[in-house]
């Protein structure tokens, strides 16, 4: 009927938005199933007994399966110390056969796990950031754990968090193990051959040469069928103290006399650990650092923006066949070809692999040349959806390699936080502590730090607006209040007084088309009884009676300037989830913690929930909720605060509303009210504080709006003045065109 009309755009906007925002809730909270894999024990993982694996496949196409299914099995602990086997002389010239053409690797007995090469140390707040266990596994990282940065706010000792692990799954039924070591060498390829590199049973190929706190030396040989050495490949780590760059420098040296052409098949980093409870959103991503196409000179180094995250790889990975690779693709990153770095994300932290340059000379080689093609290696797959563990393996360049000569594939990894202090050398980048800083802003390593929640929201969440929110936030903590907590509820009142004059305009707009509606509905009523069997009489009657009355149709699209601050409010949302400033930072100065002596937990860490009364362990998991570890009050508070905030948001009652359509908007409240709430049960206390914040300014920038458009419509100002004499009459933009009546006067009078 005509006198609904008006609330058309209400009822088709409002729910729609309500439902897809609760769906997207829902979707980001749960996140794919494999970010929903339990955390694993960082103890189990460096203390694990060591396994073998067999020859990967010799695909001559490509290096990547599917999925590493070689066969290992665990080498005996009490294993005796290798003896280094003696050097052999080297070949004078090229066997008979074709390069490649039955070559091994050199095997030795893997030594025990106790007696694996260990760089840096665990002490905080000085000298090295890292401590790096090695593995015989291809020569490759058993375990990467930061001094300085803890899973938990207790900061206890052998709690400390672990960046990268060797991925390990034995199989229940055949007892077989499967491994991938981060950094480690898979195989190489001379010519058309695969030799196997990685592992064999209860052997490797990997001898240890040299060890020391900073330094680490494996070496490999590669003999022919004779058993001559044809190829040398020596890989020595070094970590530096205070930075969270590990060099590694690797060299093959061509024992024969012959050129060769050789091309590396290594391990990039594992997918990082996600949370084992609270609130999750997808976070996991493969990211990409490559010289712009446009750039001759090959010094400007862009990051991505796709953002793919760890589940949508591991779905496009068939369960057989080849994988396509993740880089080069010619579909995406604008045509580039020429990769810089490669890295695997979490909300927090990072691990990227970057070529290893003076950043002070005139032009250098920002190629990464171990990156020619990047391919997804996938651990455990139960089914389509989940993994235990994404790697990512990289294949150089082919490598010519004179006789006698040798060719450096050295590179560096970064392994650390993921924020802009660590890798900008603070907050705006004026003091940098790690010496490694310059060519981490030569590489553009920085633009790691994304605060996108990706997915739907992406193409709105302007990292440019997010990045001037952060600002404003380390201005307040930093210079004005010097507490997180109360920093970001300064910086909400920052947003919502600039954004008040778009509120305020676009409330009074809704609330003076509300009452016009609900002021001539009376006079509508009369006009659908005595027309109603004349619909478009009735329809121009309508029309004439909103001209003479001062109603536009326009008034109903008053709630569209509140979509426009959403960008806003995403942006602020994901840069208070993603900050990394805030992760084991209390609210409040404190203060909870100070009374109780460290023992409460109540706001205790932004990160993560509040806390009220903290478990220890899983209680129940609740769909929706997630698993329950403590009781919150902070969003039981929120549910409050929105369900006074309806109060004031929900336009006034109007007669003209039918059953349905008061039903819909008791539905949005309760959704609202209740289900937003129970989304946000294990919410970051953080981003509860936003929430209330906003909630409660709300409330009162509602009611202020609301006792100001009480006042113009007691002033007579509220109401736009009638426009007398002929005129165009407001079509109704809800009617299909056919039907829209202008009742325009005649243009011209008939002459008597």
């Amino acid at each position: 009927m005509p006198a609904a009309e008006p609330n058309k755009l209400v009822r088709i906007i409002v729910p729609s938005v309500v439902v897809a925002l609760a769906v997207g809730f829902v979707i980001l909270q749960r996140g794919t199933p494999a970010q929903q894999q339990q955390q694993q024990n960082p103890q189990q993982a460096t203390s694990a007994a060591p396994t073998d694996v067999a020859d990967p496949p010799a695909d001559a196409e490509s290096t990547a399966p599917a999925q590493p299914a070689e066969a290992q099995t665990a080498a005996e602990p009490d294993a005796p110390a290798v003896e280094r086997a003696p050097e052999t002389p080297s070949v004078a010239a090229m066997p008979p056969e074709p390069a490649g053409v039955g070559w091994r690797g050199r095997l030795f007995e893997t030594p025990p796990a106790d007696q694996w090469p260990v760089l840096g140390d665990l002490i905080e707040g000085q000298g090295y950031k890292s401590s790096i266990t090695l593995t015989p596994f291809g020569a490759g990282i058993e375990s990467i754990v930061l001094a300085d940065y803890y899973n938990s706010i207790k900061r206890e000792p052998g709690d400390h968090y672990v960046l990268q692990r060797r991925a390990v799954q034995t199989d229940a039924a055949t007892g077989q193990s499967f491994s991938i070591a981060p950094l480690g060498v898979r195989a190489l390829r001379v010519g058309d051959q695969v030799i196997n590199l990685y592992a064999e049973a209860g052997q490797t190929f990997w001898e240890l040469v040299s060890n020391d706190d900073s330094s680490a030396t494996y070496r490999a040989t590669i003999v022919n069928a004779e058993d001559q050495p044809v190829l040398r490949w020596t890989r020595t780590y070094t970590l530096e103290e205070n930075t969270f760059d590990i060099k590694v420098a690797q060299r093959l040296e061509n024992l024969t006399g012959a050129a060769m052409t050789v091309r590396s098949v290594q391990y990039g980093p594992v997918d990082l650990d996600v949370a084992a409870a609270g609130y999750r959103l997808p976070s996991n991503r493969v990211r990409f650092g490559y010289i712009a196409p446009n750039d001759p000179s090959g010094q400007i180094v862009r990051a991505d923006g796709k953002l793919a995250y760890q589940g949508s790889i591991i779905k496009r990975v068939p369960f057989s066949g080849t994988p396509d690779p993740l880089w080069p693709d010619a579909n995406k990153y604008g045509g580039a070809t020429d990769l810089v770095w490669v890295a695997q994300t979490s909300r927090y932290f990072a691990c990227a692999i970057h070529p290893d340059f003076d950043p002070q000379s005139a032009a250098p080689n920002k190629r990464l040349e171990l990156g020619a093609l990047i391919s997804p290696v996938l651990l455990g797959r139960i089914d389509q959806d989940t993994a235990d563990a994404l790697a990512i393996e990289l294949t150089s360049e082919p490598v010519e390699i004179e006789p006698g000569s040798t060719a450096d594939l050295s590179f560096g990894a970064y392994a650390g936080p993921l924020g802009r202090q660590a890798l900008l050398g603070d907050a705006r980048g004026s003091t940098p502590d790690d010496p490694s800083t310059p060519l981490y802003r030569s590489l553009g390593l920085p633009d790691m730090v994304v605060y996108n929640l990706g997915g739907m929201c992406a193409w709105c969440t302007f990292q440019w607006l997010a990045h001037i929110l952060l600002t404003v936030l380390l201005f307040f903590h930093d210079y004005v209040v010097f507490d997180w907590g109360i920093s970001i509820m300064l910086l909400v009142v920052v947003v919502r007084t600039i954004l008040h004059p778009i509120t305020k305009k676009s409330q009074i707009s809704v609330q003076r088309f509300a009452k016009d509606m609900q002021r001539i509905a009376p006079k509508q009523k009369k006009i659908q009884e005595k027309y109603k069997d004349d619909p478009q009489r009735m329809q121009q009657e309508m029309m004439k009676l909103m001209r003479e009355e001062g109603v536009s149709y326009a008034g109903a699209l008053g709630c569209l300037p509140m979509f426009l601050q959403s960008p806003v409010w995403i942006a602020l949302y994901a840069m208070l989830y993603f900050s990394f400033e805030l992760r084991h930072e209390p609210a409040f100065y404190g203060v909870f913690q100070a009374v109780s002596n460290d023992a409460w937990r109540f706001l205790a860490d932004l990160s993560s929930p509040d806390n009220l009364v903290y478990f220890g362990q899983t209680i129940v998991n609740i769909p929706l909720m997630g698993e329950i570890r403590s009781i919150n009050i902070l969003p039981l508070l929120l549910g409050f605060v929105f369900f006074v905030h309806q109060k004031y948001m929900s336009p006034p009652p109007s007669a003209t509303m039918t059953p349905e359509m008061k039903q819909q908007q008791r539905i949005m409240k309760v959704m609202l009210v209740v289900l937003f709430p129970v989304m946000m049960y294990n919410a970051p206390s953080g981003l509860a504080l936003y929430f209330i914040t906003n909630s409660m300014l709300g409330i009162l920038e509602s009611r202020w709006i609301r006792k100001h458009v009480d006042d113009l419509e007691a002033r007579g100002e509220l109401r736009k003045p009638k426009r007398q004499g002929p005129g165009k009459v407001p079509a109704n933009p809800f009617a299909p065109k056919s039907k829209r009546v202008t009742n325009e006067a005649p243009r011209f009078k008939k002459r008597d």
